[in-house]
């Protein structure tokens, strides 16, 4: 008995002959600031507004190219040719996965979309212009809505008359699948109870331990011991004490601890930030610096950035230290 199995296939562009200003005018897709998906999250819990996740399918194949271009034309796929056309071409008129302006024109479409209706729209926020909010409501008022928009992902937060308006709009374009409370948050884990969210990131930790082998690793206490020599910078130009395997394996190391930072860990901030200083010239001494960094993370890797809704009207506070707890180098 033959068993019969599915396959899915992608046509995609060869784009190496396109030349830009000519074939397309841009070929970037912003994607919202995690400082703004962060703040989306504590309004999210703090005025109680329902967390969704939003992810267009296709989402690519939803932009058309624009007229102003010269024509982009492909072979027909082998084996689906029109009988008695075969050495036709096919005009590209959607953007398709390949072409270098897909993800800006699909990006395009998606803001026409969401600010074209003048009475129910939403409003694009001028210091992060991957997030929208709806165009006349205010937090607290009935029908919110804000999002955050991540290629083809959307972090959603408001309440059920805020979300009837946004479903509205995008189906008229896209075909859209909606995940309430996600578990993942482009590549950050998020947990909710109640009127308390955590963002955080444990799989990523254990990942960073395998690839470093350190998974057997001591814990440390905190992410930079202080015993740490307060010594001359390398010079620039200097060359790597140690090699240049051993800079290329810091600076792996270094933008894994640095993704991990800018998210969820504030409190590694400073500790990559120091190490950053030795990206260009460090040696075997600042790559155990930076193992150290990860065995601290090794015993907190559950911890992350949590949220938890007060009482009243929400205060922000914050508390900084101008000299860098002493240091002399900064």
């Amino acid at each position: 008995r033959v068993k019969e199995r599915k396959v899915r296939a992608t046509i995609a562009a060869m784009t190496r002959l396109l030349e830009q200003g000519i074939y397309y005018e841009a070929s970037h897709s912003s994607t919202v600031r995690w400082t703004s998906i962060r703040l989306l999250i504590a309004f999210g819990v703090q005025y109680r507004l329902k967390i969704k996740l939003k992810d267009m399918e296709s989402f690519y194949l939803c932009g058309t190219l624009e007229e102003g271009n010269r024509m982009i034309a492909m072979r027909q796929v082998k084996g689906f040719e029109t009988p008695g056309k075969e050495n036709w071409l096919c005009q590209i008129l959607k953007g398709l996965y390949g072409l270098p302006q897909a993800g800006n024109i699909a990006q395009k479409k998606l803001s026409d979309t969401l600010t074209r209706d003048i009475d129910n729209g939403f409003d694009r926020l001028a210091a992060d212009d991957c997030v929208y909010r709806r165009r006349g409501k205010r937090l607290g008022d009935d029908g919110y809505l804000a999002l955050g928009s991540h290629v083809d992902d959307l972090t959603c937060v408001g309440d059920d008359d805020g979300y009837v308006t946004l479903d509205t709009a995008l189906e008229k374009q896209f075909t859209v699948k909606t995940e309430d409370d996600p578990p993942m948050i482009t590549g950050v884990q998020l947990t909710r109870i109640g009127d308390w969210a955590k963002l955080h990131m444990p799989g990523y930790i254990e990942g960073l331990l395998e690839k470093t082998g350190m998974q057997e690793c001591n814990k440390q206490i905190v992410p930079l011991d202080p015993g740490i020599p307060k010594g001359k910078l390398p010079q620039q130009g200097e060359a790597p004490a140690d090699g240049p395997e051993v800079v290329q394996l810091f600076q792996c190391v270094l933008g894994q601890l640095l993704w991990l930072a800018v998210r969820v860990r504030p409190d590694i901030l400073f500790a990559v930030g120091f190490l950053g200083r030795f990206a260009s010239n460090a040696g075997n001494t600042q790559l155990e610096w930076a193992k150290g960094v990860i065995r601290y993370l090794k015993g907190t890797k559950e911890w992350g950035l949590g949220y938890q809704r007060t009482e009243g009207k929400a205060v922000l506070q914050g508390a900084s230290d101008a000299d860098f707890a002493g240091c002399t180098r900064t």
